[in-house]
């Protein structure tokens, strides 16, 4: 749920295990903040993550605040349970925060999600500020196996733009180098190689979900040409993308009406 957050002067909650997670955004006022040995009032353009778990005070002793807030599942795959934490915003939580009160005062009525949607996105970015990092695992596989996936994700999110492997990584907290070397350890393939082979694993799926020739598919992808796209789908199939797609389709007809036979034969046992 994303909300309008109000408390007076003399406003206490404390949890020693709460059980939500909360992100909190002031617009105005003070909040003070006390947990994990830290004690801070929160001013306008800060804000506060309140992970499940986690144990922390707020109170406005000398006088109310007003903000907004996210209230709901913790970011997907990120372990937020036991974090508390004050953030001072930088300008993408500010943004946020200001198109969520101009939303939450006058809400589009043709995009009744939207409030939503920013409130998911103010919470996101809140907590990779709060250094929402996974706590590293202590085996060396998994401490690789961890960056592997975290850079999988990075390259992954790069597939239909022309962003090579070193911009797509440089957000991560590793060195290219050191990425590199966990990912030719752990997949066999260097960053480029890797994002080269999510490209095709994409271009199937194109081919044969979808009609896009497969001149648009390669543009959509990437690749400098139909011809490009052939010759490197081919060296990890052995087929081209055309003859791929002509395979996938005459699998899928043929099995078409054995998939009718299975569900007819099932309605005359239930009769």
């Amino acid at each position: 749920m994303t909300a309008e957050k109000r408390q007076p002067k003399g406003y206490s909650f404390a949890s020693t295990d709460y059980d939500i997670f909360q992100v909190i955004f002031v617009t105005r006022g003070r909040l003070r903040f006390e947990g994990n040995g830290i004690e801070v009032v929160l001013v306008p353009n800060q804000a506060v993550l309140l992970g499940p778990g986690s144990a922390f005070q707020l109170s406005c002793p000398d006088q109310g605040y007003e903000g907004v807030c996210y209230m709901g599942p913790a970011p997907e795959g990120e372990p937020a349970r036991g974090m508390a934490a004050p953030v001072r915003a930088d300008s993408a939580v500010r943004q946020l925060a200001a198109l969520l009160v101009k939303e939450i005062k006058s809400p589009a009525t043709c995009m009744p999600r939207l409030r939503e949607s920013l409130g998911v996105a103010l919470a996101w970015q809140t907590f990779r500020l709060a250094g929402g990092n996974p706590p590293l695992p202590s085996s060396p596989g998994q401490y690789r196996r961890y960056w592997c996936e975290r850079a999988g994700q990075a390259l992954a999110a790069t597939l239909y733009s022309r962003r090579d492997p070193g911009e797509a990584l440089a957000g991560l907290n590793l060195s290219y180098r050191q990425l590199a070397r966990y990912m030719r350890e752990e997949y066999g393939l260097s960053p480029k190689q890797y994002q080269g082979r999510l490209r095709l694993e994409e271009a199937k799926r194109l081919l044969v979900m979808t009609d896009l020739s497969v001149t648009s598919v390669a543009y959509e992808l990437g690749f400098s040409s139909a011809q490009h796209l052939a010759g490197q789908f081919r060296a990890l199939t052995g087929e081209t993308p055309s003859a791929f797609r002509e395979r996938a389709k005459r699998r899928k007809t043929r099995a078409a009406p054995r998939g009718a036979a299975e569900a007819g034969s099932s309605q005359s046992a239930s009769v």
